[in-house]
């Protein structure tokens, strides 16, 4: 059955992926709150949720678009500040949201098997934005955690991915790779 389902993948000309992955900045946040790296600060992170459309333009090559999505939060208690001349304690959340949009290419190593491995390169923009629920009009979330706010470029090398067929539309697979905005992801995947 899955020999049936590769051979009839390969006649499919789209995929569409949904995937959760691991980025170096949440693994980060994840390790500082675990060994308690900065004193009265919390941490925590969401994987990085994305989401690619492949379409096949020959047997071994697909191009694609995606979007990805992340957020961590730091949660600080009894910070403090001054205002109007008298010290305001308060807990304070920091919210960093990234939302990365990408364009990619995939080089198929072998389409016609049942496990299809894959390498290629996204290049992407990532938007990081900051919220706070502070009162201080002096707050700077880089001296918890030090990142440059706004659009920047963000490349990415696919390292190796692969494709594992369940039936003729249902994939499952993952991806290894060296930048933005995961280093390992895993999901599922819809051809048509």
């Amino acid at each position: 059955m899955l020999v049936g389902s590769a051979k009839a993948q390969n006649q499919q000309k789209h995929l569409v992926q949904l995937q959760g992955g691991f980025s170096w900045i949440g693994l980060s946040a994840n390790i500082a709150n675990t060994f308690n790296v900065v004193d009265d600060i919390r941490f925590s992170a969401s994987p990085a949720l994305h989401i690619e459309y492949n379409y096949f333009f020959y047997e071994r090559l697909s191009l694609g678009v995606g979007i990805a999505y992340q957020q961590i939060s730091a949660f600080y208690d009894g910070y403090e500040y001054e205002s109007g001349g008298e010290t305001i304690t308060e807990n304070i959340n920091a919210e960093l949201t990234r939302l990365n949009f990408s364009a990619r290419a995939l080089f198929w190593y072998n389409p016609n098997s049942t496990f299809r491995l894959y390498s290629g390169l996204r290049l992407g923009v990532s938007n990081w934005r900051a919220d706070t629920n502070t009162g201080d009009p002096n707050f700077d979330i880089d001296q918890y955690i030090n990142i440059a706010l706004g659009a920047a470029f963000a490349p990415q090398l696919i390292l190796v991915g692969g494709d594992i067929p369940i039936n003729e539309a249902l994939h499952v697979g993952g991806e290894l790779s060296i930048g933005s905005p995961y280093f390992i992801s895993a999901g599922v995947s819809y051809a048509w």
